[in-house]
Formats: C-alpha cells, structure tokens, sequence
C-alpha cells in the first residue's frame, strides 16, 4: 500500500474538518442564541416587573397625597369644623366614602374613596383597587375631640418580621391612615370572579384580599402588614401617614384657629364692659396666675360668646392655651411684649420637631411654652413674649396676647 493511503486522503481529512468545526460553531451561536433569549427574557421579566411596581408605588403616593390634602382643607369645606379630619372608607364599593364609620374612636378599614378624594379609579399592579384604614381618632364621623397636632394615630405599621415601621407610641405618632394595594391572590379561595372593577361588586371580604387579620379595632390599635412582591405569604404593597406628616401643611395655615383668638381676647379683656368685671373674673377661679383653675373653666364661667367654628376650634386646641390675669389691687402687672398689661392669653406652639406630644408630655406644662414664658408662668413672675397672633410660619412659636394694655 502506498504512503499515501496509509496517511489516508487529505482532501477528505480536510473535509472531515471543515464540518467538525462548522458542527462546533453552529452548536456555540445556538447557545448564545439561547443565552441571548433567556438574557432578554429575564431582562424584560425585571422591566416588567420594575414597570408594574412603578405604577403601584405611583398609584399609593397619589392617594397619599389627596388623603394629607383634604385633611389640610377640612375646614375650608367644612366651615365650622376644624382641620386634620379623614374621610370614612368606602365600604359598599361604589368610590365613595361612607358619611359616617364604626364608633366614636373606632379604627375603620375599606377601600379608598377615590370619587370623594377627586381620583382616577387608582389600581395596584394586578388591576386590584386600592383599601385604605383610618385611624379613630382622625375620621369625621363619628368625630373625635380633641383633634390637633398632638393627636396620635391608632394604626401600628409592620414589616413581615414583626418590626415596628410605624407605631402610636414612637416619636411621629404612629400612622392616621394606611393605603394597601393588594397583590395578587396568594391562596384558596381566592376572590371573587370578575373583580376587576370596584364599583358594583357585591363582596368587601377583607380576607379574600389583603394578608393580614385585619379587623376593625375600638378602640385600640389596628395592625398593617407590609408585604413584599413575589411574597408567598404577603404580596400587598403599603404605604401610610403618620401624625407629624398628617399636621405639616396645617401646621402652616396662618388662620389654623380661624377667629378663635379674637373672640377669646374680646372676652377675656378687662375692658369689655358687655362681660363680667375683672372683680368677678377673679372671683371665678383667677387670681394672679391659675393654671389649676383651667382657661376653659373660665371662659365657661364667662360665657364667652363664641361663634360656631370658633367653638370647634376652642373645644380642639384649649389644652394648649393659658390665661394669666393682675390680682386687682395691681394692674397693669404683667408685660407682654415690653407694653403694660392687665392680662395675657398665651398659646403654646408645635414641638419643634413637628412630633405629636405624648401622654406624658402633655401632663408637663414645659412642653408647651418657651423658657421665658414657662419661667414667668411657674415663678410666677410678669414677662411674656410672642407672636400676637398665630403664624403659620413659625407653628412653634407661642402666641401672646395683651389684655387691657396700659398706657
């Protein structure tokens, strides 16, 4: 045999080659092909995903937003009421929100009143409508008093461990009102069929919606769960309001107590000859300086003639005021502002960190006013100082008010 047939055809090894290294190559672009599809798959996977909790997030923070807004404008609708009130949950699934919820300091939970709050029909990721909890201290009916900048939430906010997010008892004052936007069904027996549209459907089971125990709480605190997506155990995306959020544009409302001020100053003031004498005013409980008596004993003693919404106002925020009166043997003891005074109404101002004041703290009177004027309220002694009236650019300063300036 020739050396040539031993070796073997080298046209034909060289054949054999060529397809051995076209196999190779076709099997490394069908891999990347493969590699490329599931790249984009997965690439599309988390931009849908990323897409679809975008829209959750935004359709939470716009219900946020409306629920802060009307509370911040109660009044203005609600002419002789005051401001920080929340609407009730819409509980027969029509968008509306129900004229009055539960009872007195009850925390209630239902969907969000969208039409109420001026929405677009608001929906989570999976089309689901959004549910909305508020606290029984902030819903408008029926109402609690007070209600103010120290008024707590009810509603305790939680991750899936248990930890607190939000909590009546931590400095913000825990939440007023949770949005939930429920994820999809996570277990048997799921929803109702055919509820992709609020409005109409005869079921409102919570259970079949949100995962958590979620009841109605009276008083007492009611628990939201955060949940996270793709959960197996909790899909529902939350957000929610605490006391110091709730109260910050009202806060900034320079006519937050309306004419209260005015018309507690015509009443208290030692010259108003339409009212008792300051010999009487004494006489009621007032001597030099007597917070033990109460301002609100004495303009009840007085019969002060307050209009309706400064009654509202009056009956909210009259644990934040203090009356100071001469004994009459001395007027025109006290000074405020550097001018003679036969008396002075004071309002204490926000905590400067805008947190609600807790229990314990509203039983310290220096928790109320400024050093100078706290001084002069304990010692006692006959300086104030503050704004003469209410600014809504600086809640946390205190009012003084001069009765029967002197000359």
């Amino acid at each position: 045999m020739t050396s040539l047939a031993k070796r073997g055809n080298p046209h034909r090894l060289r054949h054999r080659k060529t397809q051995r290294g076209a196999a190779l190559l076709l099997a490394l672009l069908v891999a990347m092909m493969f590699s490329l599809a599931l790249f984009f798959k997965s690439a599309n996977s988390a931009a849908g995903n990323y897409g679809r909790e975008q829209a959750t997030e935004e359709a939470l923070a716009q219900a946020k937003a409306a629920l802060i807004g009307y509370a911040a404008t109660y009044r203005d609708t609600h002419p002789n009421e005051v401001f920080g009130y929340l609407l009730c949950p819409d509980t027969n699934n029509d968008g509306v929100s129900q004229l009055n919820c539960g009872n007195a300091g009850q925390t209630m939970i239902g969907r969000l009143p969208y039409k109420t709050l001026g929405l677009p029909d608001l929906r989570a990721a999976d089309g689901e409508c959004l549910w909305y909890i508020v606290s029984g201290g902030h819903k408008y009916n029926p109402k609690t008093v007070p209600l103010n900048w120290d008024t707590r939430g009810q509603i305790r906010v939680e991750d899936s461990s248990g930890a607190a997010l939000a909590d009546p008892n931590d400095a913000s004052g825990g939440a007023v009102a949770v949005i939930i936007a429920p994820g999809s069904a996570l277990a048997a027996p799921g929803r109702p069929t055919g509820n992709l549209k609020c409005s109409g459907d005869a079921s409102n089971s919570i259970s079949s919606y949100l995962d958590g125990a979620y009841a109605a709480a009276t008083p007492g605190t009611l628990t939201a769960v955060a949940g996270q997506p793709g959960s197996s155990t909790n899909n529902d995306r939350l957000t929610w309001i605490s006391a110091r959020e709730l109260f910050a544009p009202i806060a900034r409302r320079s006519d937050l107590l309306g004419t209260l001020l005015t018309q507690l100053t015509n009443c208290l003031n030692l010259t108003d000859a339409q009212h008792i004498p300051a010999t009487n005013k004494v006489a009621a409980g007032m001597k030099w300086v007597a917070p033990a008596a109460g301002v609100d004993e004495v303009v009840a003693a007085l019969g002060c003639p307050l209009d309706a919404p400064a009654t509202a106002a009056w009956a909210n925020w009259k644990d934040h005021f203090q009356y100071v009166v001469c004994n009459p043997a001395s007027s025109n003891c006290i000074q405020v502002n550097g001018i003679p005074c036969s008396g002075a109404i004071l309002f204490g101002g926000r905590m400067v960190n805008g947190n609600p004041r807790s229990a314990a703290e509203k039983l310290v009177l220096a928790n109320y006013f400024d050093a100078g004027n706290i001084a002069s309220l304990i010692t006692p002694a006959n300086t104030f100082t503050g704004n003469p009236l209410y600014s809504g650019t600086t809640p946390e300063s205190d009012v003084a008010i001069c009765l029967q300036p002197g000359p």
